[in-house]
């Protein structure tokens, strides 16, 4: 008899953890949603790898970053533009880029698939030095002679 219990006790156990799991999930994106005044979550995109290419010659010098990143899924979008903000002395460079989800409805679901998101950012340096660009915490350092 006790052999036949275990096994269903184990199915239970499984679907427990399954249902307190997607209860825990729902939780989670409401209390997000509702961190807003206007119902709107608003947070960094996420940012997988950052590119920093430049011309060698001629002041100013143009340098572009290209970015490579990823909204979780569809439901997301940019919010507003790009900031670009510079430090004191001009040689960090620190690009913010957010995204934002309108309250759900819950009429519709929103499905969990990564939408690709690339941006060239033109920046113009107007002098040779030792540089850093930060893009939503990831960080690239390069060199204009």
């Amino acid at each position: 008899m006790n052999s036949t219990l275990n096994p269903i006790k184990l199915q239970l156990s499984l679907i427990l953890i399954i249902i307190l799991s997607i209860l825990g999930c729902e939780r989670q994106v409401v209390k997000e949603i509702m961190m807003n005044d206007d119902n709107r979550y608003i947070s960094e995109l996420p940012i997988y790898d950052i590119e920093i290419r430049h011309q060698p010659e001629g002041a100013p010098f143009q340098v572009t970053v290209k970015v490579d990143g990823g909204f979780p899924n569809p439901c997301d979008y940019k919010h507003n533009e790009t900031k670009i903000t510079r430090s004191q002395d001009g040689r960090e460079i620190t690009i913010n880029i957010s995204m934002e989800r309108s309250p759900s409805d819950p009429r519709y679901a929103c499905i969990t698939a990564e939408k690709p998101y690339q941006e060239d950012i033109d920046l113009e340096i107007l002098s040779p030095g030792n540089y850093i660009v930060v893009v939503n915490g990831i960080s690239k350092s390069f060199h204009i002679e």
